[in-house]
């Protein structure tokens, strides 16, 4: 006896719940026949198709046309509440003593590094390094007058024309002024740059010098635990 003949009543019902749902959309089922490789069932295009309002049909490794619904709870759909960003500044800043424009400054690198895909330790590099060129404030430069145009917090530095949390030079391809004067754009160029390099198997000191060219090169290793304090305090929030 067929598959499809033991089953009618099933695909029958199944026939109604498309029609009431108003998909219009064709289903095939696909029976896991004896003797079939298991390989080939799991690849199958059909072993599993879904329709509206929640339902999923799928093809049971024993053979049997599988019915379920594919309701969540409100609970479970919802799942645990994410932290919001203003905890995260929070744990940051309560973890290191930070005021408002420094944990908004280390968020910017967490939550940039991550949407970049960077790993926790490029993530510490970024922050030990801002930590040591900014303390984790978006500078203006008395010599760039334009950087004053832009919001800043923590004051005005006078290196050079080096601006923004990486202090990183217009003069030096890093970027128009503007643009220096904005975190994440900052972090990204930071990131970018990073990533260029196999930094996992150096020194947190040397990966950060490598970006920076810094006159300094060996003060970026001071910083790396309270980094990566402020790491966790984010991940923990």
């Amino acid at each position: 006896m067929s598959w499809l003949y033991r089953n009618r009543s099933l695909m029958a019902g199944v026939g109604a719940a498309l029609l009431a749902t108003g998909t219009g959309s064709a289903l095939v089922a696909a029976p896991v026949m004896a003797g079939e490789d298991r390989e080939d069932v799991e690849a199958s295009p059909i072993k599993s198709h879904s329709i509206d309002r929640g339902f999923v049909v799928a093809a049971a490794a024993d053979g049997e046309g599988l019915l379920k619904s594919d309701d969540k709870s409100d609970e479970e759909d919802k799942g645990e509440d994410k932290p919001s960003k203003q905890d995260r500044l929070e744990a940051i800043a309560d973890e290191v003593g930070f005021d408002k424009c420094q944990a908004g400054t280390a968020l910017v690198v967490i939550e940039t590094g991550r949407d970049m895909d960077m790993d926790d330790f490029a993530i510490t590099i970024g922050l030990a390094t801002v930590a040591q060129e900014t303390n984790y404030r978006n500078l203006a430069s008395s010599v760039v007058p334009e950087s004053h145009e832009y919001d800043s917090c923590g004051g005005t530095g006078s290196d050079h024309d080096s601006v923004g949390i990486f202090q990183q030079r217009h003069t030096m391809g890093w970027g128009t002024v503007e643009e220096l004067m904005d975190p994440e754009f900052q972090t990204r160029n930071f990131f970018e740059r990073l990533d260029t390099f196999d930094y996992s198997n150096m020194a947190l000191t040397d990966a950060a010098q490598r970006v920076q060219v810094s006159a300094h090169p060996t003060l970026y290793a001071k910083h790396e635990g309270q980094a990566k304090d402020i790491l966790d305090a984010y991940k923990s929030a």
